[in-house]
């Protein structure tokens, strides 16, 4: 992704400067304004543990407002890039999966949900054949994942 000086990343996400003061402050316009007013109206009507609660409350989904506004006001800001692979890029990444958690194990043992993902994706014949330099594991042979200590 080409980086441009006005974005940064925060939390694992890239956001625009710009936007994010401009979040901030929409947040605190709306959140400590209706805090307040909240805890001034509750006040009058409620035991003081009771009311400063609900102010709480009134403060909290002033923020939820305040995100939903300005979820709305700035799009994000990912360039979503897709490359193809190819073969060769696929086999090293089989191998680094082999070289890390050992064997593979077989595509018997997932779950449905998790096989029809790898079919729609058309990766499953990856994982059914030798590669990286190991057999794969029959399900005869499959070890129990309760059995294996580590």
């Amino acid at each position: 992704m080409s980086r441009r000086p006005d974005l940064v990343e925060v939390w694992g996400d890239v956001v625009d400067i710009a936007h994010l003061r401009w979040s901030v402050v929409i947040g605190c316009a709306l959140g400590l304004p209706s805090y307040l007013l909240a805890a001034l109206l509750f006040g009058q009507v409620a035991t003081p543990q009771l009311a400063k609660a609900y102010a709480l409350l009134v403060g909290l989904a002033a923020c939820l407002l305040a995100g939903a506004i300005c979820a709305r006001l700035f799009a994000p800001k990912r360039d979503l890039v897709e490359e193809s692979s190819d073969a060769a890029a696929r086999d090293d990444a089989i191998a680094e999966l082999i070289a890390e958690s050992g064997e593979l194990g077989s595509v018997d043992d997932l779950p449905e949900a998790a096989r029809r993902e790898l079919r729609d994706l058309g990766i499953e014949d990856l994982f059914t054949e030798r590669r990286a330099g190991h057999e794969p594991v029959p399900v005869a042979q499959a070890p129990n994942p309760e059995a294996v200590q580590r």
